[in-house]
């Protein structure tokens, strides 16, 4: 998933090895592997419980992944999701800025949705989900996140995914 986030937001040719996947103690873990992100940060907010959430993001040739609460993932995120010398990069960013702005945090003007970028390129479509895009742009197969988290009432959240299957989906 990050990789692909990366290769489309620099616009470069696909690569399909896997990435190697990093499992922090928790979101204060991330700050130092965040900074090394460099001028683009492809990143997802998963949403889990209540009170629950994690935080993926792409590093170099590593993905960063760790589960905290809300509060904590917004206060890390901060001082990125506003530097405008950073590109943010993920898909349905709207819904990353309602959940920042929640926890008091604003996001700057510059960010890359990859879902409205696919829209722009090709308005006719009837999904804009992250596999398609994948598919269509770069060749590349990608679990949805129905085959991931399921949908309707088995729908599973972040936290209830098994380890081995949220470790390959997020490399």
């Amino acid at each position: 998933f990050f990789f692909f986030l990366k290769k489309l937001s620099q616009n470069t040719a696909t690569q399909t090895e896997s990435k190697k996947v990093c499992t922090l103690a928790d979101v204060h873990s991330c700050m130092e592997y965040l900074s090394l992100a460099g001028d683009t940060l492809a990143y997802k907010i998963f949403k889990g419980t209540e009170d629950m959430g994690a935080l993926a993001f792409l590093s170099g040739d590593t993905v960063y992944f760790a589960k905290d609460t809300y509060p904590n993932i917004a206060e890390v995120l901060k001082s990125f999701v506003g530097d405008k010398n950073i590109c943010k990069v993920s898909s349905d960013i709207k819904e990353d800025m309602v959940f920042l702005d929640k926890h008091g945090v604003e996001m700057d003007d510059n960010y890359f949705d990859i879902s409205v970028g696919a829209y722009i390129i090709n308005p006719l479509k009837n999904s804009y989900d992250v596999s398609d895009i994948a598919m269509d742009f770069l060749s590349l197969g990608i679990k949805e996140d129905k085959e991931i988290f399921g949908s309707g009432k088995n729908l599973k959240t972040i936290l209830d995914i098994d380890e081995t299957e949220l470790l390959s989906y997020l490399g």
